[in-house]
């Protein structure tokens, strides 16, 4: 009988699968995650991956008995609760981490972790899977590729696609189980190209926001620190016009304005060349009247003008004007007008003028969410 229960078919190959893809909440950065039913401490992070995404975390010295690289485990500090995203699982999970020095992996989550979320595990044969609250994905193993051409998760795949083009020279981000792109990059001293993230369609005789990258050669960080320019030189065969003027990072994209003033639609294809960006910033007079527009701001009077009157002169060209050349008095109250609304005039290319007496209405059909 004892040989029956300790007899081992060593011809069969069972999966070791115990990791999934995880994506920081808000940061461009991907990590495995090792589920393991045998920590009974609580969740942990390594060191590295602490210091990857600059979290704070208060000093405590403790040690447990876990798998380590040198062979123990040292709890040096207490991390904030962190927010992430596992692969195929539409909602956020927050683990509340202790920072591990020498953790063979960026993320290892035990007992508490699959007890706080109605957690299950379950091994076949040749694969496994991890369950959260009713919702199942796959489990991969220590050597799968991080950077899989079979990740269709979209949070996890935009970050694994910004950096496929630097993976060969970064082999060792891959093989420790993490990838970001948070890293310092040199601040570039003149126009960058930027390409289209995704295929998208322009209506004819209409216009949307477009997002765009810059194939690394700038990082979120020095984005959100700078005012961004776009523009473009447009070129023949081109039907869709990128706006000039000041662009935003949002929720960590990047966003351009395209038009397309044709009669046809036009198919802008994922990483075509949609313009070039300038860094720099810009200088807001403290009488200036600014009007928030989401992230992107209206400056009244950026560009200072000593003689308004003399300026809408020359600007408006009354004097040649057939039908106000012979009327000097109509002059002046044209030139009126334009100086007592004189927030609305447009000073420059960059400038659209700002007013408030207008305001306007989409109205949406019901049940519909955004407007076409």
């Amino acid at each position: 009988m004892s040989q029956d229960i300790n007899y081992v078919n060593s011809h069969q190959e069972y999966s070791n699968s115990a990791y999934v893809r995880i994506k920081v909440f808000r940061k461009p950065i991907v990590a495995k995650m090792l589920v393991d039913s045998g920590n009974l401490v609580s969740d942990l992070i390594s060191a590295e991956f602490a210091n990857l995404m600059k979290a704070e975390y208060e000093p405590v010295t403790r040690k447990v008995g876990t798998a380590a690289k040198g062979g123990s485990v040292n709890i040096i500090g207490s991390c904030k609760p962190l927010k992430i995203f596992i692969e195929n699982i539409p909602d956020p999970i927050t683990i509340h981490p202790f920072v591990v020095k020498d953790l063979s992996h960026p993320i290892n989550v035990g007992r508490e972790f699959l007890g706080r979320y109605k957690g299950r595990l379950e091994f076949l044969p040749d694969k496994g899977f991890l369950e959260i609250k009713g919702i199942k994905t796959r489990l991969i193993t220590k050597k799968e590729e991080l950077c899989s051409n079979q990740v269709t998760d979209s949070r996890l795949k935009k970050v694994i696609e910004m950096q496929s083009a630097r993976m060969s020279s970064l082999p060792e981000m891959a093989k420790e189980g993490m990838i970001h792109t948070v890293e310092e990059l040199p601040i570039p001293d003149g126009p960058i190209p930027v390409y289209a993230n995704e295929e998208v369609e322009i209506p004819a005789m209409s216009a949307r926001f477009v997002g765009f990258n810059t194939a690394c050669k700038l990082s979120i960080k020095a984005a959100q620190n700078h005012d961004l320019f776009i523009s473009k030189e447009e070129e023949e065969g081109d039907n869709a016009l990128t706006v000039p003027g000041v662009c935003s990072v949002i929720d960590g994209k990047e966003y351009g304005f395209l038009v397309n003033p044709d009669t046809q639609r036009v198919m802008v294809k994922r990483g075509q060349n949609i313009g070039t960006l300038t860094l720099g910033h810009v200088e807001i007079e403290e009488k200036g009247q600014k009007d928030e527009i989401g992230d992107m701001n209206v400056v009244e009077d950026k560009q200072e003008i000593p003689n308004k009157r003399e300026w809408l002169r020359d600007k408006l060209h009354l004097q040649d004007n057939n039908l106000t050349k012979d009327y000097i008095k109509l002059q002046e109250c044209l030139i009126d007008i334009f100086e007592d609304n004189w927030a609305a005039v447009s000073k420059n290319d960059f400038d659209y003028g700002h007013t408030d007496l207008v305001k306007c209405q989409i109205k949406l059909k019901p049940g519909e969410e955004k407007p076409v």
